[in-house]
């Protein structure tokens, strides 16, 4: 009897010893919680990162195939004209700026497009976007790249930086000094000028903000 005794006893031991090693339930719940919502957070950063790489392709291709439908869509119209360089498109066009408050509306954008495009040196995007790998933006918020071609007196800047609800996207040139060292008797060798575009990001669409220029 007494050693059947002593056999529950120490089963009875075992098992209490195992129990106490068990995690206990509800901080097993706790930990898969926390675990579960972190996955989540770290999903929804990637997805909104996903979603301005797409839209930011959108852009791209709209660009790049002088899509004047697909570009109206990142204004919201009327612009006004404190907020984009749109002086000295041509007569009629500053007729209707000044007779719309200062301000571009649609249907001057539609009317005007060619002549936007090649103003605004939209042409740039295109070389901006060979130049920035949209994919990069999943690690970083600033892609920038300097291209310098032989033997020429400008070299061109790009960058796209993406800071809390803006993204900038800005092209432009500078002098090459090697040139000009090389050409001392070129008095002027670059038109330098910077364009950057300022958009609105809520997580889903870009929208134009304004354009700051120097040049």
């Amino acid at each position: 009897m007494k050693k059947i005794i002593s056999a529950v006893l120490f089963a009875i031991a075992f098992t209490a010893c195992n129990e106490s090693k068990k995690p206990n339930e509800n901080t097993t719940k706790h930990i898969d919680t926390a675990q579960t919502i972190q996955q989540k957070t770290v999903s929804k950063a990637l997805t909104e990162k996903e979603k301005l790489i797409a839209e930011l392709d959108r852009f791209k291709v709209a660009v790049e195939t002088k899509n004047k439908t697909e570009i109206a869509t990142f204004f919201n119209f009327p612009v006004a004209d404190s907020t984009l360089t749109i002086y000295d498109i041509n007569a009629d066009f500053d007729k209707q700026r000044i007779e719309n408050g200062n301000k571009l509306t649609k249907e001057m954008f539609n009317d005007n497009f060619e002549r936007l495009y090649e103003y605004w040196d939209f042409e740039e995007f295109t070389n901006l976007f060979k130049f920035l790998k949209l994919n990069e933006l999943s690690e970083k918020n600033t892609l920038e790249y300097v291209h310098k071609p032989k033997n020429e007196g400008c070299y061109f800047m790009y960058s796209i930086k993406h800071i809390n609800n803006e993204v900038t996207i800005s092209y432009g040139t500078n002098t090459n000094g090697d040139y000009s060292k090389k050409h001392p008797d070129e008095e002027e060798v670059c038109g330098e000028y910077l364009s950057a575009w300022v958009f609105s990001w809520n997580g889903q669409k870009l929208t134009f903000k304004k354009q700051l220029f120097a040049g």
